[in-house]
């Protein structure tokens, strides 16, 4: 999914963390890696959605936490 999405294919990035989390749905990295692809969407709505998410499994990620904020 990062591969992907550094290439800049963002559809294909969502699926491969969709079925990730499809199999994990702890999987706290997938879930910031779509917010991060939700941000670049600019779909804020979703991007929060995902980045509480990841906040909820691990309260204290960093990188979630900075997004939140800006």
């Amino acid at each position: 999914g990062n591969t992907l999405l550094g290439l800049g294919q963002l559809d294909e990035a969502d699926q491969v963390y969709a079925r990730a989390l499809a199999l994990r749905p702890t999987y706290v990295d997938a879930w910031f890696n779509r917010g991060v692809l939700a941000m670049q969407r600019s779909e804020p709505a979703r991007a929060l959605d995902y980045l509480e998410t990841v906040l909820t499994l691990r309260p204290s990620h960093p990188e979630a936490q900075r997004a939140l904020i800006e």
